[in-house]
């Protein structure tokens, strides 16, 4: 996709999103695209019935820099997550 169509693809979604069009926004995105409302960190409505795992960090800054220990932490949580899904754990 060039960025002229994708360009096209984003003014079509916000041009359904902002007069209410479900069908224009369903139009326009993948069927694999989840839809999440979060709020006050925790993910209270869905249009899946996947499971989330939602990772916030309430000493996370902006200059996008992480300690090692919390990258280990990360994929330590979602490994977990993971394994918990695929039925390896209880």
């Amino acid at each position: 996709m060039n960025d002229d169509d994708k360009r096209s693809v984003i003014e079509r979604y916000l041009y359904a999103y902002n007069t209410f069009d479900i069908d224009g926004i369903m139009s326009v995105i993948h069927p694999d695209i989840e839809f999440k409302n979060i709020s006050g960190g925790e993910v209270n409505a869905t249009a899946s019935d996947n499971p989330i795992l939602l990772l916030y960090d309430t000493q996370a800054g902006h200059s996008g820099g992480r300690a090692i220990s919390k990258v280990i932490d990360d994929l330590a949580l979602k490994m977990a997550f993971l394994c918990r899904q695929l039925g390896m754990v209880e």
